[in-house]
């Protein structure tokens, strides 16, 4: 519990507790309802929290096994390319430069090299 929510509680039950000390132009029952929106969309909030770490942790997965998939067609394509098979030179080729240009630094990392 923050320390701005305790606040406002304690302030809340003073208030609810003595009536004749709040001013007219104050609402209590605005301030209960504004505070229990904010209980309630805080355990709202902390609930999507959990959802959006499990969607970005199943993201990761599903990407790091699609990039694993691509980087053993890569192998394969090279080695049809090293057999000679038609077309699988310009698959190499554009493969690389996806590859190459999909780091974000200046440094050009080449792929692995086709199993052989």
């Amino acid at each position: 519990m923050s320390i701005n929510k305790a606040f406002a509680e304690d302030a809340l039950n003073a208030a609810v507790n003595n009536p004749t000390l709040v001013p007219a132009y104050l609402s209590v029952p605005n301030m209960q309802n504004d505070l229990t929106l904010f209980t309630q969309m805080d355990e709202i909030s902390g609930l999507a929290n959990q959802l959006c770490e499990r969607i970005d942790d199943t993201k990761m997965l599903a990407g790091s096994e699609a990039y694993n998939v691509a980087l053993s067609l890569y192998k394969s394509f090279g080695s049809a390319a090293d057999a000679g098979v038609v077309g699988a030179d310009s698959i190499v080729d554009q493969l690389k430069q996806r590859f190459a240009s999909n780091g974000k630094s200046t440094t050009v990392t080449e792929p692995p090299a086709p199993l052989q």
